[in-house]
């Protein structure tokens, strides 16, 4: 779930949506959301009968218990000085990375684990 976007459509600001969500939480004793909770404990609280659906940005939750459906595709966004190489490029491989230095999200982020696991599989290994 994104705060902002929901925040955006809404007209208020992140934090008015964060604080909504957290006082209805705290109203129905029930958490509606989980907040960078590992793959396994959310495969436990479906197995356990506390939760009836999951949406998690990492692998798929591999289990003969579950059912599991991609909802969508994300897609990496690259952003560069305008004057880089590879910012008049209009198509993009990972191979094309393998000397570049970047800037990404702190490890343990879903977004950088799927940045490092696509980036592993081409053998490029300067991410930090």
């Amino acid at each position: 779930m994104n705060f902002t976007r929901a925040a955006e459509v809404l007209s208020y600001v992140p934090f008015n949506v964060t604080m909504q969500i957290k006082a209805l939480e705290d109203e129905l004793g029930v958490r509606l959301i989980f907040r960078s909770v590992p793959n396994q404990v959310l495969k436990q609280t479906l197995f356990e009968g506390t939760t009836d659906i999951v949406y998690i940005l990492d692998e798929p939750i591999r289990s003969s218990g579950l059912s599991v459906e991609p909802l969508l595709e994300e897609h990496f966004r690259l952003l560069t000085a305008p004057d880089h190489p590879l910012a008049k490029r209009t198509v993009l491989q990972l191979e094309d990375f393998h000397d570049e230095v970047f800037l990404t999200n702190e490890k343990g982020c879903p977004y950088r684990t799927m940045f490092d696991r696509s980036f592993e599989k081409e053998g490029i290994d300067n991410i930090t």
